[in-house]
């Protein structure tokens, strides 16, 4: 017999297979933003919001880092919305890059010749 006050749990009172499993995160994309915006001012806010959001800056208009799907459309659908009210407008491209494609992007960073001179010219 069980201690008193203590009941066996009955089979439909039991915990569910899963019902204590924690929902995992979605998983996060690598997510490329790049805009063209004529304002200035709205340039700089939809910097500012891509900062929000955790990207990194690697262009002065293209931001890349990992993020949500849902975490992408509400970023896409801020600036859209910001876009849409800002002088001139703008154009604005977001692309979830997945990991396999990645995995085979070509990148690089060259620092190429430094100029000398204020017209930029090289001397030699």
């Amino acid at each position: 017999m069980s201690a008193p006050g203590l009941r066996k749990a009955r089979p439909w009172q039991g915990t569910r297979p899963g019902s204590a499993t924690p929902l995992a995160d979605p998983p996060a994309d690598h997510t490329l933003v790049v805009f063209d915006v004529p304002s200035d001012k709205a340039r700089r806010k939809v910097g500012e919001l891509c900062k929000d959001y955790g990207l990194r800056r690697f262009q002065w208009s293209a931001f890349e880092g990992p993020m949500s799907r849902t975490r992408r459309e509400e970023l896409y659908e801020r600036v859209r919305r910001l876009l849409a009210s800002a002088e001139g407008g703008g154009k604005l491209l977001v692309v979830a890059v997945a990991e396999r494609e990645l995995a085979g992007a070509l990148r690089t960073v060259e620092r190429g010749t430094p100029t000398s001179g204020a017209s930029g010219e090289a001397t030699g």
